[in-house]
């Protein structure tokens, strides 16, 4: 799954994801935003239902997207649209566009390192 990332002619970050990713796209620009921080703590929630058990799902609300994590699948949806699709991907691939997103924000002097 391929997820780019750049910077628009304002220098704010942005993401390219092609149908049906698209709601991936405008969480990582319109909830994490710049936020590298909450990126390192998504991380940590999945490795925490990858070692606990008794954790089965983790799910959480920001400013516009709800996303939920369970059963090795990530489902991020849209909360503000039932016209926008929700993005499902396997936990091992929204692991690697979070790192990637964090690492995108960090080499651009966009968020401070961990």
């Amino acid at each position: 799954m391929t997820v780019d990332f750049s910077l628009d002619e304002q220098g704010r970050p942005r993401a390219m994801a092609a149908p049906p990713r698209q709601s991936l796209r405008w969480y990582l620009e319109g909830d994490v935003q710049n936020n590298a921080a909450w990126c390192d703590e998504l991380q940590r929630i999945i490795s925490w239902l990858r070692a606990d058990s008794s954790m089965l799902a983790w799910e959480g609300t920001g400013n516009a997207f709800t996303v939920m994590l369970s059963g090795g699948t990530a489902r991020v949806q849209p909360a503000w649209s039932e016209v926008h699709a929700a993005c499902e991907l396997t936990l091992d691939d929204f692991s690697a566009v979070i790192a990637g997103w964090a690492r995108f924000l960090r080499t651009h002097g966009l968020a401070p390192a961990p």
